[in-house]
Formats: structure tokens, sequence, C-alpha cells
């Protein structure tokens, strides 16, 4: 049966659970909005974790690879996310758990040259989202990604530069507490300006999971890969998409490692344009 783990408060399961989770490979990786577990004759044998729609830390004991835990685990996550009301659900894996995922009703979107893999599962799926997108199809448009809680007068004047090159831009808000509407509205100002949930496809970079991924720099080349890779190959033909302007900061290692790699994935498909913070 699948429990949920207090490891915040009770220090005997947090032990285990990370006991589980180096044997595995992985790497506490909070925040957490729930942590679950399944015990066999008392000990902890399969876990994982759930950060609002987004799944990490699956790890089952070596000893019942390949047994029932793995199904078993997975569907009493989904059940308890589904109860949340959550009915979409988002993973990044290795390439040697990717057949395990599919069993289980998750479906790749995009992979690394490594092979490691974005999946998701629920409705909309992924084509779904795309055919709901392409409505909206019109003139070739210019693109910009901003964090919908972050749209500042950084974020204002990165959407005026990027409609000096096209009359037409699509805005891509990622997950925030900000409503959609209401940054409709803050950006009224701006006819030209078409506003588009990116839903769990693209995410803040501090949001990237970093369980088995422990180096930062591995982490920020996969999610430009594959967030690069999304945008370029799926989500620009669906709206006539051309460019995508983003903000460099040189001073931020982070920003420049992933505008770095971003570059050489959108290369020959869409044209990034990088501002400085200092041009704003």
């Amino acid at each position: 049966m699948v429990e949920l783990l207090d490891i915040n408060r009770q220090t005997s399961v947090r032990r285990e659970w990370e006991k589980l989770l180096s044997l595995a490979g992985l790497q506490s990786d909070p925040p957490y909005s729930a942590v679950y577990g399944i015990y066999v004759n008392g000990r902890l044998a399969a876990t994982g974790a759930r950060d609002h729609n987004r799944l990490k830390c699956v790890a089952v004991d070596p000893g019942h690879q390949g047994g029932p835990l793995f199904r078993q685990l997975l569907t009493g996550l989904v059940a308890d996310a589904f109860d949340q009301g959550i009915e979409k659900l988002y993973l990044y894996t290795k390439p040697q758990a990717v057949d395990s995922f599919r069993r289980v009703g998750f479906l790749p979107l995009a992979a690394t040259a490594e092979g490691i893999t974005f999946m998701e599962r629920g409705r909309p799926s992924f084509n779904e989202y795309l055919t709901r997108l392409s409505r909206h199809k019109g003139a070739p448009a210019e693109s910009v990604v901003v964090e919908g809680d972050l749209l500042g007068e950084q974020e204002i004047s990165l959407i005026r530069d990027a409609l000096t090159r096209k009359e037409t831009v699509r805005l891509f808000v990622m997950e925030g507490r900000t409503p959609l509407d209401l940054i409709r509205e803050r950006l009224r100002e701006f006819p030209g300006v078409f506003c588009h949930s990116a839903e769990g496809y693209l995410i803040p970079l501090s949001d990237f999971p970093a369980y088995f991924l422990p180096d930062r720099e591995d982490r920020i080349k996969v999610q430009a890969n594959i967030e690069g890779g999304l945008l370029a190959d799926r989500i620009a033909p669906a709206l006539d998409i051309t460019g995508l302007t983003a903000v460099h900061d040189p001073h931020d290692p982070v920003r420049v490692a992933y505008n770095e790699t971003l570059s050489d994935c959108l290369d020959g498909k869409l044209e990034l344009t990088l501002v400085s913070p200092a041009d704003l």
C-alpha cells in the first residue's frame, strides 16, 4: 500500500528515505507537495515525490526492481494527485527508466542526445495543447518567455524590444500565482502581444529538478536542450514563430550557460535575440 511519508518531522523516516534515494543514485530535491512510500516487511522499498504537478525522486530498492512495486507506487501517486485536483503530471528521467514510465501511462515529449527524457501523463496532452495554440495562428511572430509572477519593468521592456522585430509577439507565461487574465489586462497597451500559458512545458530555471543531475551545469544544459527542442520543433510551427527574444545577463552564470546551450539548440530553426538588462 502506498503511504504518505512525513520526512520533515520523522527523522527516522527521512534517514531511511534518503538511504533508498542514495541506493538508486538519486538525491533529495525539495520542495515537495507530498512524499510517498511503500513498505515491505517493515522496510521502505519504494518511494516517489511530487512538487505540485512534477514528479521526482522515484526509486525502488534494488532487491525489488522488476516486481510490482513500481507500478503500485505510480498508481497510488497518480491517484493521490488526481484527488488533489491535479490531472496532468510531468517528469524528467534517466534513459534507463523511460520504458518503466511508459508502461504506467507516461508519454515522452523530448529527449537530450544522452537520453534524458521529458514525459507527461494526463489531459490535455501536449498534442492537444499544440492544437489549441494553432487555433490562434496568424502573422509570423516573435516570442518571449516570462515568469508570471515576475512581470516587471524589465519584462515589459523586453516585450517592447521584441515588438521592434515583429508586429506580433507570442508571450509564454510560465507557472505562477498570477492569473493569465490579469497579465493580459496589464498588457492591454500592446495590441500585438498575445499571452499563452506555458503549462508545464517551459519552467523557471530554479524549478528544474536536480534529483538525478547533481551537477548544476548539466542541469542547465539539459533544460535548455529540452525546452529549446520543444519550442523550435513543436511550439513555434503551431504559431508561426520565427524568433525568440530573451534576457542575457553576463553577470548571471546560470543564465549565460542556459542561453549558450539554447543558442546551439535553436541554430537554423529560430532566430535568438539576446538583450542585456542594461539595454532594457
